[in-house]
């Protein structure tokens, strides 16, 4: 079995949550697991997310967004409602990056097939290539974002 991807190049995300869930038969749920790095981010900051020289995506900070900074050295931006429902904040966050523990979960599937280019839920392009993992934070599918499959390796099990 292969994985089914829906013709055309730029994918939007009533797209991509469409091919999720064509490829539910593939979707497993995996438990978040190690810890990361994070800070409050700075409204208006450029968040470049890059793993091994390739940039996955880039992502303007919102009030109330946080810097992670993953278990490749990625950095991406996430709300803080998101971050304090997928790690552990038992410390105040602040301009410094500090631990949190990881406690979230995610539904997702290893893509097979050519690379190709998608709106991310914030708006921005993403990328995905053979290997990586689509990804969904809740069984409902409200949102559909890659994570490289070297990171989902480390931080998923």
């Amino acid at each position: 079995k292969t994985n089914k991807l829906g013709e055309g190049i730029m994918k939007n995300q009533v797209e991509m949550i469409k091919i999720f869930n064509e490829n539910k038969d593939f979707v497993k749920r995996y438990l978040k697991q190690g810890s990361v790095n994070a800070k409050l981010a700075v409204k208006d900051e450029k968040v470049k997310t890059e793993i091994d020289g390739v940039v996955e995506t880039v992502n303007t900070a919102k009030e109330n967004d946080v810097v992670i900074k993953g278990s490749s050295n990625e950095l991406y931006l996430i709300n803080i409602d998101k971050f304090k429902a997928r790690y552990n904040v038992e410390k105040e966050l602040s301009s410094d990056y500090q631990e949190y523990k990881a406690i979230g979960e995610c539904f997702a599937f290893e893509f097979k097939g050519e690379g190709f280019s998608f709106i991310a839920p914030w708006g921005e392009e993403m990328i995905v290539e053979n290997g990586d993992f689509l990804a969904s934070p809740n069984a409902e599918i409200t949102e559909v974002y890659r994570i490289e499959k070297n990171a989902f390796k480390k931080t998923y099990k």
